[in-house]
Protein backbone atom coordinates (compact mmCIF):
# COMPACT_ATOMS: atom_id res chain seq x y z
CA UNK A 1 0.00 0.00 0.00
CA UNK A 2 1.73 3.26 -1.38
CA UNK A 3 0.99 6.05 1.08
CA UNK A 4 3.07 9.07 1.52
CA UNK A 5 3.04 10.37 5.00
CA UNK A 6 3.96 13.34 6.90
CA UNK A 7 2.85 15.33 3.99
CA UNK A 8 2.25 19.15 5.86
CA UNK A 9 5.42 18.15 7.97
CA UNK A 10 7.49 18.01 4.29
CA UNK A 11 5.44 20.49 3.00
CA UNK A 12 7.05 22.85 5.66
CA UNK A 13 10.25 21.17 5.79
CA UNK A 14 10.29 21.73 2.13
CA UNK A 15 9.08 25.77 2.07
CA UNK A 16 12.02 26.66 4.84
CA UNK A 17 15.04 24.03 3.28
CA UNK A 18 13.88 23.48 -0.42
CA UNK A 19 14.73 19.78 0.33
CA UNK A 20 12.29 17.03 1.32
CA UNK A 21 13.89 15.04 3.69
CA UNK A 22 11.37 12.86 3.96
CA UNK A 23 13.60 9.87 5.21
CA UNK A 24 15.26 11.88 7.79
CA UNK A 25 11.92 12.51 9.57
CA UNK A 26 10.98 8.86 9.09
CA UNK A 27 14.21 7.51 10.68
CA UNK A 28 14.17 10.50 13.17
CA UNK A 29 10.90 9.56 14.08
CA UNK A 30 11.47 5.68 14.28
CA UNK A 31 14.92 6.78 16.57
CA UNK A 32 12.73 8.55 19.49
CA UNK A 33 10.08 5.55 19.34
CA UNK A 34 12.55 3.04 19.98
CA UNK A 35 14.39 5.44 22.60
CA UNK A 36 11.36 6.04 24.60
CA UNK A 37 10.15 4.62 28.00
CA UNK A 38 8.40 1.28 27.89
CA UNK A 39 6.69 -1.16 30.24
CA UNK A 40 8.31 -4.65 29.58
CA UNK A 41 8.52 -8.48 31.44
CA UNK A 42 10.53 -11.44 30.80
CA UNK A 43 9.16 -14.07 27.90
CA UNK A 44 8.60 -17.06 29.36
CA UNK A 45 11.06 -19.10 27.12
CA UNK A 46 13.81 -16.50 29.05
CA UNK A 47 14.50 -15.48 24.90
CA UNK A 48 15.06 -11.65 25.79
CA UNK A 49 11.66 -9.56 26.70
CA UNK A 50 8.34 -8.46 25.42
CA UNK A 51 6.26 -5.45 25.23
CA UNK A 52 3.14 -5.12 27.37
CA UNK A 53 0.43 -2.88 28.41
CA UNK A 54 1.85 0.41 26.88
CA UNK A 55 -0.05 3.55 25.99
CA UNK A 56 -0.29 4.11 22.03
CA UNK A 57 2.26 6.32 20.70
CA UNK A 58 2.75 7.25 16.82
CA UNK A 59 5.57 6.54 14.72
CA UNK A 60 5.93 8.25 11.67
CA UNK A 61 2.52 9.44 11.96
CA UNK A 62 0.96 6.62 12.31
CA UNK A 63 -0.31 5.30 15.80
CA UNK A 64 0.89 1.80 17.86
CA UNK A 65 -1.51 0.22 20.11
CA UNK A 66 0.21 -2.33 21.65
CA UNK A 67 -3.32 -4.61 22.36
CA UNK A 68 -3.11 -4.95 18.70
CA UNK A 69 0.75 -4.70 17.32
CA UNK A 70 0.57 -7.84 15.02
CA UNK A 71 4.51 -7.43 15.55
CA UNK A 72 4.77 -7.79 19.15
CA UNK A 73 1.97 -10.26 19.32
CA UNK A 74 3.55 -12.71 16.55
CA UNK A 75 6.85 -12.50 18.47
CA UNK A 76 5.41 -13.71 21.60
CA UNK A 77 3.68 -16.76 19.91
CA UNK A 78 6.30 -17.65 18.04
CA UNK A 79 9.47 -17.64 21.00
CA UNK A 80 11.01 -20.49 18.75
CA UNK A 81 11.80 -18.46 15.98
CA UNK A 82 15.73 -18.17 16.09
CA UNK A 83 18.52 -16.55 13.73
CA UNK A 84 15.59 -15.01 12.05
CA UNK A 85 16.47 -13.30 8.56
CA UNK A 86 13.74 -10.41 8.57
CA UNK A 87 12.25 -9.58 5.36
CA UNK A 88 9.67 -5.52 6.09
CA UNK A 89 8.03 -4.19 3.04
CA UNK A 90 9.09 -0.57 3.46
CA UNK A 91 6.74 0.94 1.52
CA UNK A 92 4.81 4.03 3.25
CA UNK A 93 1.92 1.87 5.10
CA UNK A 94 4.41 -0.19 6.96
CA UNK A 95 6.70 2.27 8.28
CA UNK A 96 5.61 1.70 12.03
CA UNK A 97 5.56 -2.02 11.86
CA UNK A 98 9.08 -1.50 11.30
CA UNK A 99 9.59 0.49 14.13
CA UNK A 100 8.04 -2.20 15.99
CA UNK A 101 10.56 -4.38 14.75
CA UNK A 102 13.58 -2.42 15.04
CA UNK A 103 12.39 -1.25 18.98
CA UNK A 104 11.59 -5.45 20.06
CA UNK A 105 15.19 -5.97 18.63
CA UNK A 106 16.33 -3.38 20.50
CA UNK A 107 15.00 -4.82 23.79
CA UNK A 108 16.31 -8.31 22.59
CA UNK A 109 19.45 -7.50 21.09
CA UNK A 110 21.63 -9.24 23.56
CA UNK A 111 19.84 -12.22 22.18
CA UNK A 112 20.48 -12.02 19.10
CA UNK A 113 17.19 -13.91 17.35
CA UNK A 114 17.22 -11.47 14.40
CA UNK A 115 20.57 -11.83 12.74
CA UNK A 116 19.71 -9.89 9.47
CA UNK A 117 17.42 -7.45 7.95
CA UNK A 118 16.31 -6.87 4.53
CA UNK A 119 13.67 -4.02 3.42
CA UNK A 120 11.90 -3.59 -0.11
CA UNK A 121 10.37 -1.30 -1.52
CA UNK A 122 9.39 -2.15 -4.77
CA UNK A 123 11.95 -1.47 -6.91
CA UNK A 124 12.64 2.24 -5.69
CA UNK A 125 10.44 5.09 -7.59
CA UNK A 126 11.55 3.27 -11.34
CA UNK A 127 8.26 3.54 -12.87
CA UNK A 128 8.47 3.37 -16.58
CA UNK A 129 6.00 2.10 -19.49
CA UNK A 130 7.61 -0.78 -19.22
CA UNK A 131 6.52 -3.66 -16.49
CA UNK A 132 8.44 -4.04 -13.97
CA UNK A 133 10.37 -7.47 -14.43
CA UNK A 134 9.58 -10.16 -12.23
CA UNK A 135 12.80 -11.56 -10.27
CA UNK A 136 14.46 -7.97 -11.11
CA UNK A 137 12.27 -4.77 -9.47
CA UNK A 138 14.93 -4.07 -7.30
CA UNK A 139 14.84 -1.83 -4.15
CA UNK A 140 15.98 -4.05 -1.75
CA UNK A 141 17.76 -3.02 1.04
CA UNK A 142 20.35 -5.16 3.43
CA UNK A 143 20.90 -4.14 6.73
CA UNK A 144 22.87 -5.38 10.13
CA UNK A 145 20.10 -4.70 13.13
CA UNK A 146 22.78 -5.03 15.98
CA UNK A 147 24.15 -1.77 14.46
CA UNK A 148 20.71 0.27 15.16
CA UNK A 149 22.32 3.63 13.54
CA UNK A 150 23.65 1.78 10.45
CA UNK A 151 19.86 0.33 10.36
CA UNK A 152 18.31 3.90 10.79
CA UNK A 153 20.52 5.25 8.06
CA UNK A 154 19.26 2.11 5.68
CA UNK A 155 15.90 3.57 6.60
CA UNK A 156 16.33 6.93 5.54
CA UNK A 157 18.40 5.80 2.55
CA UNK A 158 15.51 3.68 1.09
CA UNK A 159 12.62 5.93 2.07
CA UNK A 160 14.08 8.36 0.03
CA UNK A 161 14.72 6.39 -2.78
CA UNK A 162 11.07 5.91 -3.31
CA UNK A 163 7.85 2.91 -2.55
CA UNK A 164 7.49 1.58 -5.83
CA UNK A 165 4.83 3.99 -7.22
CA UNK A 166 1.52 0.78 -7.22
CA UNK A 167 -0.23 -1.10 -5.19
CA UNK A 168 1.82 -4.56 -5.93
CA UNK A 169 5.12 -5.48 -3.90
CA UNK A 170 7.87 -8.05 -4.70
CA UNK A 171 8.05 -9.47 -1.01
CA UNK A 172 9.26 -12.66 -2.91
CA UNK A 173 12.49 -11.45 -4.65
CA UNK A 174 12.91 -9.76 -1.21
CA UNK A 175 13.48 -13.08 0.43
CA UNK A 176 15.18 -14.95 -2.38
CA UNK A 177 17.72 -12.11 -2.23
CA UNK A 178 17.87 -12.48 1.59
CA UNK A 179 18.32 -15.90 1.63
CA UNK A 180 21.09 -15.88 -1.34
CA UNK A 181 23.22 -13.11 0.79
CA UNK A 182 22.55 -14.59 4.46
CA UNK A 183 22.55 -18.71 3.67
CA UNK A 184 23.10 -19.05 7.48
CA UNK A 185 19.67 -17.86 8.26
CA UNK A 186 17.06 -20.29 10.13
CA UNK A 187 13.99 -18.76 10.16
CA UNK A 188 12.31 -16.43 7.75
CA UNK A 189 9.97 -13.59 9.08
CA UNK A 190 8.44 -11.70 6.41
CA UNK A 191 6.22 -8.63 7.81
CA UNK A 192 3.83 -7.32 4.99
CA UNK A 193 0.61 -5.52 4.99
CA UNK A 194 -2.33 -6.99 2.22
CA UNK A 195 -1.09 -5.57 -0.68
CA UNK A 196 -0.63 -8.56 -3.68
CA UNK A 197 2.69 -9.67 -3.98
CA UNK A 198 3.71 -9.34 -7.66
CA UNK A 199 6.38 -12.28 -8.11
CA UNK A 200 4.09 -14.55 -6.08
CA UNK A 201 4.81 -17.79 -8.15
CA UNK A 202 8.17 -17.12 -7.47
CA UNK A 203 7.76 -18.95 -4.22
CA UNK A 204 8.50 -22.49 -5.70
CA UNK A 205 11.92 -21.45 -5.33
CA UNK A 206 11.86 -20.94 -1.98
CA UNK A 207 12.95 -24.04 0.35
CA UNK A 208 12.32 -22.82 3.96
CA UNK A 209 9.74 -22.40 5.98
CA UNK A 210 8.21 -18.86 5.50
CA UNK A 211 7.04 -17.00 8.82
CA UNK A 212 4.56 -14.45 8.07
CA UNK A 213 3.46 -11.38 9.73
CA UNK A 214 0.68 -9.93 8.46
CA UNK A 215 0.31 -5.99 9.43
CA UNK A 216 -3.92 -4.90 8.20
CA UNK A 217 -7.13 -6.41 6.72
CA UNK A 218 -7.62 -7.22 3.42
CA UNK A 219 -7.04 -9.84 1.01
CA UNK A 220 -4.53 -12.26 1.67
CA UNK A 221 -4.51 -14.47 -0.69
CA UNK A 222 -1.06 -14.55 -1.85
CA UNK A 223 0.56 -14.79 1.88
CA UNK A 224 -1.98 -17.65 2.82
CA UNK A 225 -0.36 -19.31 -0.26
CA UNK A 226 2.94 -18.31 0.57
CA UNK A 227 2.59 -19.71 4.16
CA UNK A 228 0.62 -22.93 3.11
CA UNK A 229 3.29 -23.97 0.63
CA UNK A 230 6.46 -23.32 2.12
CA UNK A 231 4.78 -24.91 5.56
CA UNK A 232 5.38 -21.61 7.59
CA UNK A 233 2.79 -19.59 9.56
CA UNK A 234 1.29 -16.78 9.41
CA UNK A 235 0.10 -14.61 12.44
CA UNK A 236 -2.19 -11.24 12.60
CA UNK A 237 -3.02 -9.05 15.72
CA UNK A 238 -6.33 -11.37 15.82
CA UNK A 239 -5.19 -15.07 14.55
CA UNK A 240 -2.37 -17.44 13.81
CA UNK A 241 -2.08 -20.64 11.89
CA UNK A 242 0.95 -23.08 11.45
CA UNK A 243 0.99 -24.86 8.12
CA UNK A 244 3.73 -27.28 9.57
CA UNK A 245 1.67 -30.03 9.20
CA UNK A 246 -0.26 -29.61 6.26
CA UNK A 247 -1.71 -33.17 5.98
CA UNK A 248 -4.20 -31.88 8.84
CA UNK A 249 -5.26 -29.10 7.01
CA UNK A 250 -8.00 -28.42 4.08
CA UNK A 251 -6.58 -26.47 1.89
CA UNK A 252 -9.96 -25.53 0.53
CA UNK A 253 -11.22 -24.51 4.02
CA UNK A 254 -8.64 -21.74 5.54
CA UNK A 255 -10.43 -19.88 8.11
CA UNK A 256 -8.07 -16.78 8.81
CA UNK A 257 -10.02 -14.07 10.70
CA UNK A 258 -13.26 -15.25 9.96
CA UNK A 259 -12.38 -15.30 5.85
CA UNK A 260 -12.15 -18.48 4.33
CA UNK A 261 -9.00 -19.13 1.83
CA UNK A 262 -8.52 -21.53 -0.76
CA UNK A 263 -5.05 -22.62 -2.00
CA UNK A 264 -5.72 -26.14 -2.94
CA UNK A 265 -4.09 -24.84 -6.39
CA UNK A 266 -0.86 -26.02 -4.21
CA UNK A 267 -1.55 -29.44 -3.44
CA UNK A 268 -0.99 -30.52 -7.33
CA UNK A 269 2.75 -28.75 -7.11
CA UNK A 270 3.42 -30.15 -4.01
CA UNK A 271 2.30 -33.52 -4.85
CA UNK A 272 4.75 -33.84 -7.71
CA UNK A 273 8.04 -32.81 -5.18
Amino acid sequence: MKTKLFLCLLLAVGSSTGVFAQGRIVANSIREYINADVKIVPREDGKGVSIVSEEPMYVAGQKVNYKNSAVYIAFSLHPEWDNVLLVADWTGSMYSYVGQIIRWHKLNIDKELVRNIVLFNDGDDAISSKPKRIGGTGGIYYANPNDIEGLLEQIEIAVDNGDGGDAEENDIEAILAGLNKFQEAQDIVLVADSSPVRDIKLMYNIEQPVNIIICDTGNIQDYIRLAYYTGGTITSAYDDIDFSDRQSINPANIVFEGNIYDVSMETATLNKQ
